[in-house]
C-alpha cells in the first residue's frame, strides 16, 4: 500500500519547484497532491463500504412487507372485517341450545292421615333449535321434557305408617313455530342485508390492504433511492472537505516558504467553512432519510444500515395495449375505483334496509 508523505515534506519540493519553473509546475504539483489525496480517500471509503454490508432493495422490500406501519394497520382491519363477516354468516346456521334444571324439596307434613316429610323431585330438560332463512322465515323447534317424582308419608288407622310414592311421571312437549314476515323483513334483499354489508366491508378492507401494499412498495423504493443518493452526497462532501484541508496544509507550507502571500489562506478557510456547513447538511439529510426508511420497514429505532449504491434502474417495458384497453384495465383494477364501487354497493344495501324499515309489521305465525 502506497502511503502519503506528511505535509511538511512538500515544503522543500515546493520551494525548489518555485525557484526553477515558477507557478506552472507548482500548479501541476498541487494537482498531483489532490489526486493522491482523492485516491486515498476513495480507497478508504471502498474498504468501509465492503465492511458495511449495505441493505439491498430486496431486503428493504421484504422488511417493509412485514413491518410497514400502514400495512400492519390494514392487515388488522382486514382481520377484524373477516371476523365480523364470519359472525354475520353464522346467523344463517342452525342454533341449538340446551337447558336443564333440577328441584329437590322436603316439606314437613302434619294432618289427619299425614305425618312425616314429603319429598318432591322435579327434573326438567329443554332443547331448542332455531333456523333463520335468508328470505326472512324463522323456524323454531322446541322439546321440553319433565320428570316428576314424590314420596308422601301417611298414617293408616291403627297407627300403621306407609309411604305413598307417586311417579316417576314424564311429560314431553314438542312444538314447532314458523314466523314469516309478509311486509317488513320479507325477501332475500333484507334477509341477507347484514351479511352482504359485512362481506362488502371485508372486500373493502382487502382492496385497502392491496392499496397499502402498493403504496408501501413505492415509498420504500423511493426512500431507498433517496437514501442511496444522500449517502453518496455525504461521501462527496467528505472528500471535498478532505481535499480542501490538504490544500490548506500545502498552502501553509508555501506561505511559510515565502512562495505565497498570507492572504491566500483566508480564501481556503472560507471554502472550508462552506464545505463544513454543507457536510453537516448532508449528514442531517442522510440521518433523516435513514430514519424514514427504517420507519417504513417497521424499525422505529432507525437501525437499518444505509445503502451505498443506488438500485439499478430498468427501462419500462413498451406498451402493448391500446388506450381503450388501458382505460378498461384501470376501471377494473384501480384501487380507488374499486373502493368507490364497494362503497356504492354498501349505500344501495343501506337504502334498501331503510326502505324496508318504513313498511308496516305484518307476520304470519304458525304453531304446531
Amino acid at each position: 500500500m502506497v502511503g502519503l508523505r506528511p505535509w511538511w515534506a512538500w515544503t522543500t519540493i515546493a520551494a525548489e519547484v518555485w525557484e526553477h519553473d515558477g507557478g506552472q509546475i507548482l500548479k501541476a504539483l498541487l494537482k498531483a497532491i489532490c489526486a493522491l489525496i482523492l485516491l486515498a480517500a476513495t480507497a478508504g471509503s471502498g474498504v468501509a463500504h465492503a465492511q458495511a454490508q449495505p441493505l439491498t432493495v430486496e431486503e428493504a422490500l421484504d422488511k417493509a412487507m412485514k413491518g410497514h406501519p400502514e400495512l400492519l394497520q390494514s392487515r388488522l382491519a382486514l382481520r377484524r372485517a373477516d371476523r365480523l363477516a364470519q359472525g354475520e354468516e353464522s346467523a344463517l346456521s342452525p342454533v341449538v341450545s340446551f337447558d336443564g334444571s333440577y328441584l329437590y324439596n322436603e316439606e314437613p307434613t302434619q294432618g289427619l292421615f299425614e305425618e312425616g316429610v314429603r319429598v318432591t323431585n322435579i327434573t326438567r330438560g329443554q332443547g331448542q333449535l332455531i333456523k333463520r332463512f335468508d328470505w326472512g322465515l324463522d323456524l323454531t323447534l322446541a322439546l321440553d321434557v319433565t320428570r316428576f317424582e314424590s314420596e308422601q308419608p301417611f298414617v293408616l288407622p291403627g297407627g300403621v305408617r306407609e309411604i305413598n310414592r307417586i311417579g316417576p311421571n314424564y311429560q314431553e312437549t314438542l312444538s314447532l313455530t314458523l314466523r314469516q314476515p309478509l311486509l317488513r323483513g320479507f325477501g332475500r334483499d333484507v334477509g341477507l342485508a347484514s351479511i352482504r354489508t359485512a362481506r362488502g366491508q371485508r372486500d373493502l378492507a382487502t382492496i385497502q390492504l392491496e392499496a397499502a401494499a402498493s403504496q408501501a412498495i413505492l415509498e420504500v423504493l423511493l426512500g431507498y433511492q433517496e437514501l442511496a443518493f444522500a449517502a453518496e452526497a455525504l461521501q462527496v462532501r467528505q472528500r471535498q472537505l478532505e481535499i480542501a484541508t490538504e490544500q490548506r496544509q500545502a498552502t501553509e507550507a508555501l506561505i511559510e516558504a515565502g512562495s505565497l502571500a498570507a492572504s491566500e489562506i483566508d480564501v481556503i478557510d472560507g471554502q472550508i467553512v462552506l464545505l463544513e456547513e454543507s457536510l453537516l447538511v448532508a449528514e442531517n439529510d442522510l440521518l433523516s432519510r435513514r430514519v424514514e426508511l427504517a420507519r417504513l420497514m417497521g424499525d422505529p429505532a432507525g437501525g437499518a444500515p444505509p445503502p451505498y449504491k443506488p438500485a439499478p434502474t430498468q427501462a419500462p417495458a413498451p406498451l402493448t395495449l391500446s388506450a381503450d384497453a388501458l382505460i378498461k384495465q384501470a376501471m377494473l383494477n384501480n384501487t380507488q375505483v374499486r373502493v368507490l364501487r364497494q362503497q356504492l354497493a354498501a349505500q344501495k344495501i343501506a337504502a334498501g334496509v331503510s326502505a324496508d324499515a318504513a313498511l308496516p309489521q305484518l307476520d304470519l305465525t304458525l304453531n304446531f
